[in-house]
């Protein structure tokens, strides 16, 4: 008889295991955090002024988990020599996106069978309009269950690297809480060995006063229509999430 945390585990790893896209992966990371954890207060103050507490999505939450889907080497390398975006890139994108819809349906279908009560959200574009700011942040409640710390590029990086996509929910049932990754793994954070991201954004949008997220979105917004046909919510780059820290 599995445990909740196994079945939760087995969830995730199989539906990668057994997906039906073309993208390929590596195997996920997992990690856990207590609902009452005093840093999602702190993401009203450093993601969004609205951001929503666990007990917002679920009013019974205890545990929030989340989840990693590292892409393989394949896919990062054909970014990184693309000009412009490689089409894998954005398919991935795309790809990964609707894995992680797959992901949370089978784990609600899997949960409510053991009278687990669950809330998700979708990947991405849960966002508000006029900050681009998401109001649910994947890759800081991923910080929180320890998962990875942020690099200059504003990504989260975890021990398998950034390339790849982050899904999280909230359960009603307690599981031990990973303990926050204290050690950078963010090269320039190290010891400014590397700025690859800042190199190679292709808007400048990456400064260290401040994120120039409008420059980063309308960069995006042009992407969606060069990949129009592969999918509606193609905005996609990835430049900055193509150097030394993608792949670990």
């Amino acid at each position: 008889m599995l445990n909740i945390k196994e079945i939760i585990e087995k969830v995730i790893f199989d539906t990668v295991n057994d997906n039906v896209y073309k993208t390929k992966y590596r195997k996920p990371l997992v990690g856990y955090a207590s609902s009452k954890d005093p840093l999602f207060y702190r993401l009203k103050e450093v993601a969004h002024k609205d951001h929503l507490l666990p007990s917002d999505l679920l009013s019974s939450a205890k545990t929030v988990v989340a989840y990693f889907i590292p892409f393989n080497e394949e896919v990062v390398a054909e970014n990184r020599a693309h000009e412009y975006v490689a089409p894998s890139w954005a398919l991935a994108y795309v790809e990964t996106n609707r894995l992680i819809g797959d992901i949370n349906r089978r784990l609600q279908e899997e949960l409510i069978k053991q009278g687990v009560k669950t809330s998700i959200l979708p990947a991405t574009h849960n966002f508000d309009a006029e900050t681009i700011m998401s109001k649910w942040s994947h890759r800081h409640v991923a910080y929180i269950a320890g998962l990875g710390t942020f690099g200059i590029n504003n990504l989260l990086i975890s021990k398998k690297g950034c390339a790849g996509r982050y899904g999280s929910f909230v359960i009603d049932v307690e599981l031990k809480a990973n303990e926050i990754v204290e050690e950078e793994t963010c090269l320039y954070k190290k010891d400014q060995s590397c700025m690859y991201c800042f190199d190679n954004c292709p808007v400048e949008a990456l400064n260290f006063e401040r994120f120039k997220r409008e420059k980063c979105y309308d960069y995006l917004l042009k992407v969606l229509d060069h990949f129009s046909d592969i999918d509606a919510l193609c905005d996609v780059c990835g430049k900055c999430n193509c150097g030394p820290c993608a792949i670990i």
